[in-house]
């Protein structure tokens, strides 16, 4: 067999060439300030675009790409109502300065929620043109037509661009809830798989991720964790890091740095500093949390389902049926993102700007502009691409740390987490006890489904899932759990007459927790 050693060293070159996509498709806007003071209004059509004065658009979106192909979904969504190819549609994403705030990207509703936002704002904007046109030409409406961001009469005799009616000028209306949106017979873009404009940036290496930005004057800094859970800082030997030209540490309470302005030295910083914490709680015992969450003390049940005749559960007809159990448990989840989180940002005493891979970049904002005390429309959080995640992994930890870092020192931090970080940190998808019961007739047609489930039960209203370095810092947050809809599928998606299914609430989980992938459904 031939090793990959001696074919390297034997064999010819093999070139591979891509051809990039064009400028407007990619992640970035060139001088996308130049759009700061634009309406941000979720009811107002100039919060959601801008016809430029060569036709070309500008969408603003407050939901963001985590890898689901969102940048190419919404410039179809915007070019079919407006009738202009999604190539000539630049997007700027989840920038709390520039995009409306269209709440989180999570739930499957990025495309659901807020494409059909942006839709309806694209499909007033074409009534407006289209009412502008009619007054130029001195034509009626219903004479007119749209083509590739042109407007002209149906014989062809007349026209006029978008260009020429709008070019960089705001529409200065809301969005009519009653424009016609185009018919799913007359689409030219949705329905096609055109090429996402993400995808060659990344294959070639060329992608920029948050983890990439640099920014004048910044500090590279790491974040040293505590020894156990639940453990917190006592003491710090800040001369075990003298040897270490430029390495400083930051200490508010137990949250614990290192910076430097090298990456390296701030790592090598943080694998040299001697510290001195509490033993903490440490981890749950693995063998006994599943009989733990059986026992309870439970907070609350909750009828999932209840209907039929339940009869058969208590006391299953002789002869005629039998009963099948069983018992599933779920363990604590990581996320496991292929890339470990990253935070950039630079405060100063009035302003803050934070880049970050956050899925709800404009809930981060209020909860940044708390923590570093300022009003909320002095805060700037902006997205940036990070490793995906199917539900909140380190991302607005790292984001946080590095603003609390940068209030502290002044300049401009870089906060990147390890793979170590990543997966003993990140928020985890929390345990889940499940039990089955069904009593199945001679035919083995389920008769009665039963299911129970223990699960830890969240925190309403929640604002966000709390952050490590708020608590480390001494700093107020919400606290509570957030877990997700994990009770889905307690009530089984099938027909059956007679099913009982409830939830037993517990009051706590082990380890802070998040909503993973499609909540409840898997396990159950």
């Amino acid at each position: 067999m031939l090793s990959r050693r001696a074919f390297l060293a034997t064999g010819g070159l093999l070139v591979v060439a891509f051809r990039l996509g064009r400028r407007a498709m990619a992640q970035s806007v060139p001088n996308a300030d130049r759009f700061l003071g634009k309406p941000l209004a979720p009811d107002v059509v100039d919060s959601y675009l801008a016809v430029h004065a060569d036709g070309s658009v500008t969408i603003f979106v407050g939901k963001v790409d985590i890898g689901t192909g969102g940048r190419i979904a919404m410039r179809q969504i915007v070019g079919e109502e407006l009738d202009v190819p999604p190539e000539r549609i630049a997007m700027i994403e989840g920038d709390t300065a520039l995009t409306p705030n269209q709440g989180a990207t999570a739930g499957s509703y990025g495309i659901a929620r807020g494409g059909a936002q942006i839709r309806q704002a694209a499909a007033t904007a074409r009534q407006v043109l289209v009412t502008q046109a009619a007054r130029r030409l001195g034509k009626p409406a219903g004479d007119l037509e749209v083509a590739d961001g042109v407007v002209r009469t149906k014989d062809a005799s007349a026209s006029v661009s978008y260009g020429d009616l709008v070019g960089d000028r705001a529409f200065g209306v809301k969005v009519d809830p009653k424009a016609p949106l185009k018919s799913h017979e007359h689409f030219r873009f949705i329905g096609k798989s055109l090429r996402r404009p993400d995808i060659p940036s990344k294959v070639t290496g060329l992608h920029r991720y948050v983890h990439d930005l640099v920014l004048p004057g910044m500090l590279h800094a790491r974040v040293i964790r505590p020894p156990a859970h639940g453990a917190t800082l006592v003491n710090v030997d800040e001369t075990s890091i003298g040897s270490i030209a430029g390495a400083r540490v930051v200490r508010i309470q137990s949250f614990l740095a290192v910076v430097a302005e090298r990456e390296w030295d701030a790592v090598r910083a943080a694998r040299t500093l001697q510290a001195t914490w509490t033993p903490g709680t440490g981890l749950p015992d693995a063998a006994t949390l599943f009989d733990s969450m059986r026992a309870g003390p439970v907070v609350r049940d909750q009828e999932i389902a209840k209907k039929g005749d339940l009869s058969a559960l208590s006391a299953p007809p002789p002869g005629i049926t039998r009963t099948l159990t069983a018992q599933y448990r779920w363990p604590i989840q990581t996320h496991g993102s292929i890339g470990p989180s990253c935070g950039v940002a630079h405060v100063r005493a009035d302003r803050a700007t934070i880049w970050s891979s956050s899925q709800n970049t404009h809930g981060f904002q209020a909860t940044a502009a708390r923590f570093l005390g300022l009003e909320k429309d002095r805060v700037r959080v902006i997205y940036m691409d990070g490793s995906g995640s199917y539900g909140p992994n380190g991302e607005d930890d790292a984001a946080a740390e590095a603003a609390l870092l940068s209030k502290a020192l002044g300049r401009p931090v870089r906060v990147q987490w390890s793979r170590q970080e990543e997966h003993g940190l990140d928020p985890k998808g929390p345990a889940q006890l499940l039990e089955l019961r069904a009593v199945v007739d001679a035919e083995n047609e389920v008769m009665v489904w039963e299911t129970q489930a223990w699960l830890p039960i969240a925190t309403a209203n929640l604002p966000n899932i709390p952050l490590l370095s708020l608590d480390a810092a001494g700093l107020p947050q919400t606290p509570g759990r957030s877990t997700g809809l994990i009770y889905q599928n307690i009530d089984p998606p099938y027909t059956m007459p007679n099913v009982n299914a409830v939830v037993h609430w517990i009051p706590d989980a082990p380890l802070r927790t998040s909503a993973i992938r499609a909540p409840g459904k898997i396990a159950n």
